[in-house]
């Protein structure tokens, strides 16, 4: 298991390894995801289907905005 490095203190090469690392586990993420909510939709077919959205992008703006609005709030 690879460990977290310090942003602050971090090298490049470090910080890109870590960042590659965080990206993979998303991406696994979303894979299980999308199997699940397949399996599930062919389990269930008279039942709605569930369907996210796995891109991912917009979401990550708005809670990076919103996280950008509560710390000027308590700062």
């Amino acid at each position: 298991v690879e460990h977290e490095v310090d942003r602050h203190d971090a090298m490049r090469n470090q910080m890109l390894k870590s960042c590659v690392n965080r990206r993979e586990q998303m991406l696994s993420d979303g894979v299980q995801l999308a199997f699940d909510m397949e399996q599930w939709n062919s389990l269930n077919s008279a039942e709605e289907p569930i369907a996210l959205r796995t891109d991912l992008a917009l979401d990550i703006e708005i809670r990076k905005a919103a996280d950008d609005e509560g710390e000027s709030e308590v700062a």
